[in-house]
């Protein structure tokens, strides 16, 4: 990803339940825009994450990217996230 400056109030946190990420999400896509994207990505992934499994690396590299979003890293720590 390239350095560029962005405004964080055009983001929204989402937690992706289904594999513990967090992620700031442009305001400009509907969390269900972005479901359905995760979807069809995962769809079109589904051999690879069968085969290799860490779906959510293969669901990323097949997903548009027209999508505006970035992962927020962070580690768990005695029943906290920490960024």
């Amino acid at each position: 990803m390239e350095n560029k400056e962005i405004n964080i109030n055009n983001y929204r946190v989402v937690f992706l339940l289904d594999c513990d990420n967090i992620i700031l999400l442009n305001k400009k896509h509907t969390i269900e825009e972005f479901q359905e994207e995760i979807n069809r990505a995962k769809e079109k992934a589904k051999e690879d994450i069968r085969k290799y499994g860490d779906d959510w690396n293969y669901i990323q590299m097949n997903m548009s990217k027209d999508f505006d979003y970035i992962e927020l890293y962070s580690e768990r720590e005695n029943n906290t996230i920490i960024f």
